[in-house]
């Protein structure tokens, strides 16, 4: 069928219909192996096809100027966090010096689509009633904080994700300092959001799983950041997070990882208010290290989010060779594994379109190519 590229012989609706199609299967994958190339089936470097046009423009027969609209932005989102996602593994690798010019290119790159966003698109309480989509106004809004997160932290000393602290020793400390500041800003922007999404919308239905992805990290930052002083804090926002997440996701399967583990870091927050750290997540897997060995790197690169770890699929190679060994408490904390419930895939809300889906008449599949 070959969906992944331009036809021109086809109508503008097929055109369009053939776009939206594949985007929004790259922007579901995002579910199952964000960030790991050797896992992504539909790769973006594949798809030679321009970004889908705007609803308004799409439901109205293409009779309006096309823009990028939230659609676009998200996927461009997407792609962005993607590179950042790439990036971070390789960050050992290399001087403080191409760390910050790489992160530098990426905030431009960030700056960019940032700019792209309509005043009205922007997330502001007082006209979230007037927007057309409200799930999708919030969850693109979180998106591009969560971005900023997601380099940002790359300078947290001591942070998972953080670059190594001997090549932070070799920065500015107010460049470090900045930076922290930036990160607690925009993780703060978006539990703020969601708490008032709460207060507005608790009725409304979020299938996407990407507001708790960012709502998550946010609490992470947060808790990090802030440190013993802002303990009393940090346990007022860890707390808003859950809440947003039992009124909004109740019966996911695929949130409930994010929730034993922020309920984890609430427990510790109460218990231990000195040592907010998060590196214990990662210190209480319990396999064994020649499993570990067997098994390859790849699945400890797959968040805590992602439904390929939540599966949790045996390596090819290690089913063959290796017996079934049963996951421990810990383990089930760690991965997301639940051993009597198979995981829900949420439905990506950025997969429909708002409206007839063929506002011109009855379309047949064979049209799309």
């Amino acid at each position: 069928m070959r969906l992944n590229y331009e036809k021109p012989s086809l109508s503008r609706l097929a055109q369009e219909l053939r776009r939206r199609l594949v985007w929004s299967i790259s922007s579901m994958e995002g579910n199952f192996a964000f960030g790991v190339p050797e896992l992504n089936v539909c790769r973006r470097e594949a798809i030679h096809l321009e970004l889908a046009q705007s609803d308004e423009c799409f439901q109205h027969g293409f009779l309006y100027h096309n823009r990028l609209d939230l659609f676009g932005l998200a996927i461009k989102l997407r792609q962005a966090r993607e590179d950042i996602m790439i990036f971070s593994p390789s960050i050992s690798l290399r001087t403080s010096a191409e760390l910050i010019a790489a992160t530098a290119d990426m905030e431009r790159n960030l700056a960019e689509i940032d700019g792209l966003l309509r005043d009205e698109d922007r997330y502001w309480a007082s006209r979230l009633c007037r927007a057309a989509n409200q799930t999708q106004l919030l969850t693109v809004n979180m998106a591009l904080n969560q971005n900023y997160c997601d380099l940002l932290r790359l300078f947290l000393a001591g942070y998972q994700e953080a670059a190594s602290d001997t090549m932070l020793a070799e920065l500015d400390p107010e460049f470090l300092s900045t930076r922290a500041e930036r990160a607690v800003q925009y993780a703060y922007s978006n539990i703020a959001m969601a708490e008032d999404f709460t207060r507005q919308y608790s009725h409304l239905q979020l299938y996407d799983l990407d507001v708790a992805v960012c709502l998550y990290h946010a609490a992470q930052i947060v808790a990090f950041v802030t440190g013993p002083q802002g303990t009393p804090q940090a346990i007022i926002q860890v707390n808003q997070c859950l809440h947003f997440f039992k009124v909004f996701y109740p019966l996911s399967k695929t949130a409930q990882p994010m929730v034993r583990d922020l309920e984890r870091l609430a427990r510790k927050l109460y218990s231990n208010p000195t040592r907010p750290h998060l590196n214990d997540r990662i210190e209480t897997d319990t396999h064994d290290p020649s499993e570990l060995a067997v098994a390859g790197s790849t699945v400890p690169k797959l968040s805590i989010h992602s439904l390929l770890r939540q599966a949790d699929f045996p390596d090819a190679d290690h089913h063959e060779t290796s017996p079934q060994t049963e996951n421990t408490v810990e383990d089930e904390v760690i991965t997301g594994v639940d051993e009597e419930n198979d995981p829900d895939f949420s439905f990506d809300p950025w997969m429909g379109w708002q409206g007839s889906l063929d506002p011109f008449g009855y379309l047949q599949l064979s049209d799309l190519y």
